[in-house]
């Protein structure tokens, strides 16, 4: 069984290892957040879409190799 992996983002846990990103609008995005190593979750790829989770859109390209870059760098 494959499964997803997704990283909350925050706009209240600077405080916590992860990945800035400025509020996006077009992603529904209205405050500058953090995407937090720390609030990942794993789901059965074939339970995501009963999950109510929405498509925004796509994060830009800088953003999500830094998202990537740290997720990997993680012990």
């Amino acid at each position: 069984m494959d499964y997803v992996t997704f990283i909350q983002r925050s706009s209240t846990c600077f405080h916590l290892a992860g990945v800035d990103h400025p509020a996006e609008p077009s992603l529904g995005l209205d405050r500058d957040g953090r995407w937090v190593l720390a609030f990942q979750r794993s789901i059965r790829e074939d339970e995501f879409s009963s999950y109510g989770f929405e498509f925004r859109g796509k994060l830009d390209d800088v953003y999500l190799s830094r998202l990537i870059d740290a997720w990997e760098a993680q012990p």
